[in-house]
């Protein structure tokens, strides 16, 4: 039987990588905007100086699987952990993009013996302790190698089919619950009625810089004090989506959907397009009215799912996070998850009995 065979690559040709990526991504039938160059391109540049690794995955001569790893150490109790990341980079600064349905770049009837492959090439690298693959989608896939104990962290995701019907809102609305249906009903008629006709503004070639900036002001405001922040403090986080704004479009590219009632700004939706498929990453929403009937983000998801539904997409994927307006809006729901496989060994079985001391004390 023909092996699969992995090759790492420390000092590799950008250029030449692209066009090995591009040309791999173009042949699946099957895809998605985290894995396309589209996103990885962007991301690569800003990681070369970490040195990231390229992976290269053979059977015989044909080229079936890519993807990238970066290492990082991270302490617990004061031991050092050496850690392999799959397309990140373990820096959250660099991460705070938040790859999502992450995975090896490869077609379906290879993913089983790749992923396996590069599972026994992580074996290999003794001096490291753990591996994370996050978000991704194919659990299966990556939980099931002998040599790794891995544990999951669950992440909820959620999605609306989109019906040819739904192009008429309404009937968007009538999938929905009662609740849900009411609610966006009364917010329609309470903002219409406050501060004129809502309406929507499609950006699919870019964004000027003065609605760019009234994005991420408002994005900064609305997370000025959670515990994360907005990502539009993190100048990696801006100048990547600055990157992917400025991409031509292609298989997938971004489109900025504003809102507005009357003149007054409500906010923006930053999707992901990709196929048939349409990716909610963020939303940027002004919560200037305190009256509980001022839902503008219910509003605007609605509108944007009537929308695409008319141009013609299958699917309105709201992604990852447990957010009740995605739950409310959905109507269907996944799992995507964040692996971390540890290799059996005396370091680990020490780390895990430290863990289980400090729950223990706690």
């Amino acid at each position: 039987m023909t092996q699969y065979v992995v090759k790492a690559i420390d000092n590799f040709d950008s250029e030449s990588i692209r066009h090995k990526w591009c040309a791999l991504y173009d042949s699946l039938a099957e895809t998605n905007a985290f894995l396309d160059w589209f996103w990885i391109g962007p991301w690569l540049k800003q990681v070369l100086h970490l040195k990231p690794l390229c992976i290269e995955i053979y059977l015989a001569e044909e080229l079936v699987a890519l993807g990238f790893v970066c290492f990082h150490t991270r302490r617990v109790a004061g031991l050092p952990i050496r850690q392999g990341y799959l397309n990140r980079t373990g820096k959250e600064d660099f991460d705070q993009i938040w790859i999502e349905f992450n995975d090896l770049l490869v077609a379906p009837c290879h993913r089983e013996h790749a992923t396996e492959a590069f599972l026994n090439w992580c074996c290999k690298q003794k001096h490291i302790d753990e591996w994370i693959i996050a978000l991704t989608a194919q659990e299966d896939s990556w939980t099931n190698h002998p040599s790794f104990e891995s544990c999951v962290d669950y992440v909820e995701g959620y999605s609306v089919k989109l019906e040819p019907t739904f192009s008429n809102i309404d009937n968007y609305l009538k999938s929905l619950s009662s609740n849900t249906r009411s609610k966006i009903r009364r917010a329609r008629k309470y903002i219409s009625e406050a501060y004129g006709e809502i309406n929507m503004q499609v950006h699919a070639q870019g964004i000027n810089e003065t609605e760019w900036t009234a994005l991420q002001r408002i994005h900064k405001a609305r997370w000025a004090h959670t515990l994360v922040g907005s990502g539009f403090d993190n100048p990696h986080f801006v100048e990547f989506h600055e990157a992917l704004l400025s991409t031509p479009s292609g298989t997938s590219c971004v489109e900025i959907l504003t809102f507005k009632a009357g003149d007054k700004l409500l906010g923006y939706l930053y999707n992901f397009l990709n196929g048939s498929n349409v990716f909610f990453y963020l939303s940027a929403i002004d919560y200037f009215d305190d009256n509980n009937r001022f839902q503008p983000g219910l509003v605007m998801h609605s509108f944007a799912v009537s929308y695409y539904a008319e141009k013609g997409y299958l699917l309105y994927d709201f992604m990852g996070g447990d957010n009740q307006y995605k739950q409310s809006l959905a109507c269907q729901k996944y799992q995507l998850c964040y692996i971390t496989n540890r290799p059996e060994n005396v370091k680990n079985r020490l780390i895990n009995t430290l863990r289980k001391i400090k729950i223990i004390l706690s």
